[in-house]
């Protein structure tokens, strides 16, 4: 048996032949259809702190955000007003929820 050195995480893992662990993925729910997907294949869109509401393509906007999936068979058009600003813990106006719409409807055709 080899020999282990001091640090106790090798001594725990000294048996464990190739049972590497692989990078944490964050997942996140779409708001629309409530399937769980790896953060990067959705759509991420938050209230800023001025109270607009915008599609955040990087995912690095400060604020509070939601999420609605890129994929086809999800419905978009069934997204909510209400149910937007309940998440999002805040209210939109009426300009801003149709520039929203507009933005989800184009992401929905380039997709």
């Amino acid at each position: 048996m080899a020999e282990v050195g001091g640090n106790p995480r090798e001594a725990a893992n000294a048996g464990r032949v190739g049972m590497t662990r692989g990078r944490h993925v964050p997942t996140r729910s779409c708001m629309v259809c409530g399937i769980r997907a790896p953060k990067r294949e959705l759509d991420r869109i938050v209230a800023s702190a001025d109270g607009c509401v915008w599609i955040d393509p990087a995912g690095k906007m400060p604020g509070r955000g939601t999420y609605i999936c890129k994929n086809p068979s999800c419905d978009r058009s069934t997204l909510r007003r209400g149910r937007l600003e309940y998440t999002l813990r805040t209210e939109i106006s009426d300009d801003n929820w149709a520039q929203l719409i507009a933005s989800i409807v184009a992401l929905g055709t380039t997709s």
